[in-house]
């Protein structure tokens, strides 16, 4: 579950304070890859999270495209902030950007997570309309107590920017064992509902073994902590990257689509 404190309201909204219980933006990995479909086990007020998931749909009982599986999404702001639900980016006025700190990583590391990332938001990007660019690498300081990323060199944080960084195990409370990577939108401005912000983080021994997790599952778990810096919580089916569960999955399914559609925001009109 994610909640946000203390709203600082002045036009926009920065998140002054991230709570997490049963944190919403979690990736699992899931080590049975075998089974049909899995269970969530989550604690009653984690299972109040998101879209309350408590059971997967077994992959047989719903096809893909069905309605069931296609309105299988939720705001990322649903349960904690109902004001601002459906909030999302809008892909004006052009590319958001995005980069990466790299500093627990090698040049070879590095290179694959750059691929990886691009590759998830190009999969994001053609559903949404939105687009990306990346600017490069920039390092970044990680807050645990707000769970908020900035420029290390003290600069402001940028507008319209996503920032990945890499922790080690421990160097977040929030990166338990099973826990992989948590991501979610960092400032958006109130009246029009519109995320300006984002900020995603990565377990750095995940990424840097890549004989058990090859770049499959890399982009599954970044196709999924990017959807909920682009505005999305849990979904309940396993059909969807949105899952909380996370795998070999590196297919957008319907209700990620639906939802992505849902949460971008339209370009205002250019003045005549």
């Amino acid at each position: 579950m994610t909640s946000w404190l203390t709203p600082v309201k002045t036009g926009s909204m920065q998140w002054a304070r991230l709570l997490v219980v049963g944190i919403a933006t979690l990736a699992v990995l899931l080590l049975s890859a075998s089974a049909p479909w899995v269970s969530a086990t989550r604690s009653t007020e984690a299972a109040s999270a998101a879209s309350k998931v408590t059971q997967a749909v077994p992959l047989a009982a719903t096809s893909k495209g069905s309605s069931v599986v296609a309105n299988d999404y939720a705001s990322i702001f649903q349960n904690q902030a109902p004001e601002l639900a459906n909030s999302g980016w809008s892909p004006c006025p052009g590319p958001i950007t995005w980069s990466l700190d790299s500093r627990e990583l090698t040049a070879a590391q590095t290179e694959t997570q750059v691929r990886s990332a691009k590759w998830a938001l190009e999969q994001w990007a053609q559903e949404s309309g939105l687009s990306f660019s990346y600017a490069g690498e920039v390092p970044v300081n990680y807050n645990d107590s707000t769970f908020q990323l900035t420029p290390a060199d003290g600069s402001p944080v940028a507008a319209r920017h996503i920032y990945l960084t890499y922790l080690k195990h421990g160097q977040s409370k929030l990166l338990g064992s099973a826990t992989l990577g948590f991501g979610a939108p960092s400032t958006v401005a109130v009246a029009g509902h519109e995320i300006t912000g984002g900020n995603a983080v990565f377990r750095t021994d995940y990424v840097q073994d890549p004989g058990r997790n090859p770049v499959r599952k890399l982009r599954s778990l970044y196709l999924h902590e990017l959807g909920h810096v682009l505005g999305l919580s849990h979904a309940s089916l396993s059909q969807n990257i949105m899952y909380p569960i996370v795998d070999r999955n590196v297919t957008l399914g319907a209700g990620d689509v639906s939802g992505i559609h849902a949460m971008t925001k339209t370009c205002a009109a250019k003045p005549v």
